[in-house]
């Protein structure tokens, strides 16, 4: 009897913490977007997209330019990091002997997510971030 309860409260815990995951599988993408928001060296441009018909937002594109930050480049390569294990779709691409992210992509209710990023040789980085929202199928 104790081992099926502690089978069951293994059990219980896994797939609580799948769960958990895949509600946070971006969050530390996104913990970097909001820090750039903050940051007056970095450009951004925020594009939203409306069903012209029914006026809901259906789609959302922030692009964020920055160059020579060093601190800012290692928290979004550690961001990316800790966060493309949750992606169902993740590429990386070497340049010049060095590995960087090239394009990652999620899928969490209600929108499906890509990043996509881009390393100049000038030192420039860019990231576009894409947000599609997805509605419910049903109901």
């Amino acid at each position: 009897m104790m081992k099926v309860c502690k089978i069951s409260l293994i059990i219980i815990c896994l797939l609580a913490g799948a769960s958990l995951s895949k509600l946070s599988a971006q969050q530390s993408l996104k913990n970097w977007l909001t820090k750039c928001e903050g940051i007056s060296t970095v450009d951004m441009t925020v594009i939203n997209y409306k069903n012209p018909e029914t006026k809901k937002e259906e789609r959302k594109t922030i692009k964020v330019t920055f160059s020579n930050n060093e601190a800012l480049l290692k928290d979004l390569l550690n961001a990316f990091e800790q966060d493309k294990k949750n992606a169902y779709n993740v590429s990386e691409k070497r340049s010049k002997g060095v590995v960087h992210p090239d394009f990652c992509r999620f899928n969490e209710k209600g929108f499906d997510t890509r990043y996509l990023f881009e390393f100049k040789s000038n030192g420039e980085v860019i990231v576009t971030a894409q947000f599609f929202y997805v509605e419910e199928q049903g109901g």
